[in-house]
């Protein structure tokens, strides 16, 4: 029998691994209330945050700011690309496209999609509330709703308690201040997730719904598409050894085709109330340098600005390569076929189409998968997943810590004017 010191290690042992067996159970029975208990709990930390910073910002960050004491919470939640969207629901788009002192196309609404400005109207003349606050309930409410659902996809893959914690990594992500913030970001990523949802489940109908919505949230039906592609091309080389029901091709194809033409709707109507077919994308590059938006070219610029020329691309090389290594390895493959295509397709068109700056933060939290592989729970086989919960605590803790670096940056940062990440 065990003595002295051993014995009471054993004893902690014990009530510890029972501890942890209760919570673990309770994650399995009630998942749902574990996920928005953990999305709350990261959003108190963001808006604390937030708060913090807030009296340190630059006053041009947001707009409509009456009064000349320090900034506050809710004049930081509608700071950035909110200033711009507050804009759209006072003035709507312009007809004409407005012009710098070059000639050139100057930045203006038509970059930003109409969707969520559009919601956040109707609750502003439902309920009275300011745009700030319209605004950040409704970025709360569809990035909650976001996190139950996938919770719903990560569970009957790599198990309820996975989820929970590659949930908890999404809540704490360095950039998710913005999921309470009046940014499209949390809108899109439940559009997406219902999409997704559609798509792994083969229901056609819920994915065009989702797809034709998002055309008019986000501009990412490129990389939506591609997930599409794939999901068509593995039931061509698989139609001898898997069952594929006649309506799914028919469905993926209609998918694909409602997909391509959502993200073609909103150049569409910028080029007819403007009158000018290429406004959309004119739009788009006065927020970049001269010469508009090159393929891959933002990438291999930035980097180089900061390695050097030669180190530059090499550098950009490895991290994309280190980085598609992480998603499509085969630490990835529990997340199944249709969650993995997403995370491949989705970041080719940030590195083809996107630059590399504060924004990049943003865009990743569309990559929400990827939360499974850091803790070490995308392996196809339970018995590889190991030191999950202890992964998922670590995670937490930097992310958190990175969520300070971010929010500094972002707010606390006095911003020349009219630049907006």
């Amino acid at each position: 029998m065990p003595h002295g010191g051993a014995s009471v290690s054993l004893i902690a042992y014990g009530r510890v691994r029972r501890t942890v067996d209760r919570l673990g159970g309770s994650i399995d029975r009630r998942l749902t209330w574990w996920v928005l208990g953990g999305f709350l709990l990261a959003r108190v930390f963001s808006a604390v945050l937030i708060a913090w910073m807030a009296p340190s910002s630059g006053r041009l960050v947001v707009a409509n700011r009456e009064g000349s004491g320090p900034l506050g919470y809710w004049d930081m939640v509608h700071a950035w690309d909110g200033k711009w969207y507050e804009q759209i629901i006072n003035e709507g788009y312009p007809q004409v496209l407005p012009l710098d002192q070059e000639n050139r196309v100057a930045q203006n609404t038509w970059a930003f999609l109409p969707l969520f400005p559009t919601l956040t109207a109707g609750i502003m003349t439902v309920t009275g509330l300011s745009f700030a606050v319209a605004g950040s309930l409704l970025s709360i409410g569809c990035a909650a709703a976001a996190v139950v659902l996938m919770s719903v996809l990560l569970r009957e893959r790599i198990g309820a308690r996975a989820a929970f914690g590659a949930t908890l990594l999404f809540s704490f992500a360095p950039s998710s201040p913005v999921l309470q913030m009046t940014y499209t970001e949390s809108l899109g990523i439940l559009l997406l997730t219902i999409f997704l949802w559609g798509i792994t489940r083969h229901n056609w109908g819920v994915a065009c719904l989702a797809a034709v919505l998002l055309g008019f949230e986000r501009p990412i039906a490129l990389s939506m598409a591609g997930v599409v592609v794939a999901v068509l091309l593995r039931m061509v080389l698989r139609r001898h050894t898997e069952q594929v029901r006649p309506r799914d091709p028919v469905g993926a194809v209609t998918t694909l085709v409602v997909t391509g033409l959502s993200g073609l709707a909103w150049p569409a109507v910028a080029a007819w109330r403007t009158g000018q077919a290429d406004a959309y994308v004119l739009t788009q590059a006065a927020w970049r340098a001269p010469g508009g938006v090159v393929p891959f070219k933002p990438w291999l610029t930035n980097f180089q600005l900061v390695f050097g020329e030669g180190k530059g691309v090499i550098v950009v090389f490895v991290v994309v390569a280190c980085w598609f290594l992480v998603m499509a390895g085969p630490w990835s493959r529990g997340l199944g076929f249709e969650l993995r295509a997403w995370m491949v397709s989705y970041s080719l068109y940030l590195v083809a189409i996107t630059d590399v700056w504060t924004s990049t933060y943003r865009f990743l939290l569309f990559l929400w998968p990827v939360g499974a592989i850091l803790i070490g729970a995308a392996q196809p086989r339970a018995r590889d997943r190991l030191l999950v919960g202890w992964r998922t605590a670590a995670w937490v803790v930097i992310f958190a810590g990175w969520q300070i670096w971010w929010v500094f940056e972002l707010l606390k940062f006095t911003p020349p004017a009219d630049f907006a990440p």
